[in-house]
């Protein structure tokens, strides 16, 4: 236990120094599950200063359910949670690439919009509309060209927005298997990796029937095993 409490306040560490933050990992491996439990626990931590996150439905639905379960024991911490999490878009998840990227764009034009303190922008899935609109892009320009526009115009504002701001930033992606170094990466790495992020994988080790969560960095490597139990995360 104090190893895996150490490996966890490095990771803690690296996030909180880098402030971006790559999530990627197969359905069900508990992407979103940890973020949420990661900033909620900040949030918590820091109550005094009443900071706040705003979450980003790209194409996934906020987990409601997820943090009424980690926090049911805790009854005035799920209350403050829930004040203290502003869902965009509020009633449903973005139908497309445009709208998603018009939602991000808005928000950064307008930080006063914004509600106070914003501490944490999470974005889930953002690669979902972007791999979809890749796909119908059969000539190579054109696609290179959507890429090179997502990049410019949504990835470097929010990002350097988010530094400017003193913001952390979490990118939750979808992913695709690189055969050339034997793992996987989020779906379109290579826009990503332009992006000097900590980079957090999560993946199924079927021999140790368990699963690690990976971190790293330019300098730093880090694995840490874990399960989910409906409470969040569980260390071993």
């Amino acid at each position: 236990m104090q190893t895996s409490t150490r490996k966890y306040n490095i990771l803690k560490e690296l996030i909180l120094s880098k402030k971006l933050t790559n999530v990627s990992g197969p359905s069900g491996s508990g992407k979103t599950t940890f973020v949420l439990e990661f900033v909620s626990n900040f949030l918590l931590q820091d109550i005094n200063n009443e900071n706040s996150c705003v979450w980003i439905q790209a194409c996934e639905q906020f987990p409601k359910k997820r943090l009424s379960t980690m926090f049911q024991a805790t009854s005035q911490d799920l209350i403050y949670l829930k004040l203290h999490f502003f869902i965009i878009p509020k009633s449903s998840v973005c139908r497309s690439l445009q709208e998603q990227n018009k939602i991000i764009k808005k928000m950064l034009s307008t930080p006063l919009s914004l509600p106070p303190d914003v501490k944490f922008i999470v974005i889930d899935n953002i690669s979902h509309h972007l791999r979809y609109e890749r796909s119908l892009n059969k000539d190579f320009q054109n696609a290179s060209e959507l890429l090179d526009s997502f990049y410019e115009e949504v990835m470097m504002p929010i990002m350097l927005f988010c530094l400017r701001e003193d913001i952390y930033l979490f990118l939750i992606h979808e992913i695709s298997y690189n055969p050339d170094i034997n793992r996987s990466q989020p779906f379109f790495w290579k826009l990503y990796e332009r992006l000097n992020m900590v980079n957090i994988t999560l993946e199924s080790d079927w021999y140790q029937k368990t699963n690690i969560l990976k971190i790293f960095d330019e300098k730093n490597y880090l694995e840490l095993p874990y399960v989910i139990y409906d409470m969040g995360f569980k260390w071993i």
